[in-house]
């Protein structure tokens, strides 16, 4: 590296790196993420990160290599470096995404936005490119969620305890008590109810991807097994949008209105897709400008101009 020459260099970084859907000889990963300490490196010629002391990145300083990877930041001192191992390694499968907690992370991400003379962050339309264009994961708002999951969980405690005067103790709970053998089973359905809502709200996750073919969304766990994709061959309109979760749509999750049809799950911005036969569909997303832009590098051109940047106030006052 040294003889390269260095440009930008930072050692002993607290890291992690996470593997999904993972498969090389003698290893398989569905989920899987290790801790380590690593280092990141810019020279002359070369971009390398290094997780203890092997290299998990190692790729020349051009527009192809550099495409293979999407680069960003992350609460201003973590970068993020996420790629398809498939580039890389043929016969291999899988996604890896490392993350590196330095102070230089914007000054790396420059470095290499230089280097690539393109935002790493936008999808490449060069042959041999990854097919992974862009990954988003979303969860509810942690607040709301533990917030609902407390008040179920509270409610259930109000009923065991009656469950326990009643059956235990022998003493009539409430004004009408009723008869025992109801009253296990309405504490079953009670508890089962409160279980179930309770790890729906905290296992609710939405993930969307852009490959090379095509739109894929999950909301897990209604989207069980394998996510769903969205057909595009009859797009007109790709937008980048700012709208309104309860009044336009009902709330969050899988929602059905008169504006067409969401998937969403926290937030007020997203991407507006219309279509020649059917109602328009949102996909909620924090980051809604480069799901905008990969949908349009796999979709090409629109009839109507491709991608724009649009909102409801823009249009509503």
């Amino acid at each position: 590296m040294e003889r390269e020459g260095i440009v930008l260099l930072d050692e002993g970084l607290s890291g992690s790196i996470r593997f999904e859907h993972f498969r090389a000889p003698g290893k398989r990963y569905h989920k899987r993420r290790n801790g380590f300490v690593g280092s990141l490196v810019v020279t002359r010629q070369r971009f390398a990160a290094f997780a203890f002391s092997k290299p998990v990145v190692n790729v020349p300083l051009d527009r192809k290599h550099l495409g293979l990877l999407q680069c960003r930041v992350e609460s201003g001192d973590r970068l993020v470096v996420r790629f398809d191992v498939a580039a890389f390694h043929p016969g291999w499968s899988g996604v890896v995404e490392c993350h590196f907690r330095t102070p230089l992370a914007s000054r790396f991400l420059a470095q290499l936005h230089a280097a690539g003379n393109r935002p790493l962050s936008e999808p490449t339309s060069e042959p041999g490119a990854s097919a992974l264009l862009f990954h988003e994961e979303q969860r509810p708002n942690r607040l709301w969620s533990w917030g609902t999951s407390g008040l179920l969980l509270a409610c259930l405690a109000w009923v065991a305890n009656g469950f326990y005067r009643q059956l235990v103790l022998g003493e009539p709970w409430g004004n009408k008590p009723a008869p025992d053998d109801v009253f296990v089973y309405l504490m079953i359905g009670i508890l089962l109810f409160t279980l179930g809502v309770s790890a729906l709200l905290l296992t609710l996750k939405l993930t969307i991807e852009v490959r090379r073919d095509g739109l894929f969304v999950q909301l897990f766990p209604i989207h069980l097994r394998k996510p769903k994709r969205i057909p595009l061959e009859r797009m007109t309109v790709c937008e980048a949008v700012r709208y309104r979760p309860i009044r336009d749509y009902g709330g969050w999750g899988i929602r059905y209105s008169r504006l067409g049809n969401a998937y969403n799950l926290r937030g007020d911005r997203g991407v507006r897709i219309s279509f020649a036969d059917r109602k328009p569909l949102l996909i909620g997303s924090q980051r809604p400008e480069e799901l905008a832009a990969a949908i349009k590098a796999i979709r090409g051109p629109t009839p109507n101009g491709g991608c724009a940047h649009a909102g409801w106030a823009d249009s509503h006052g």
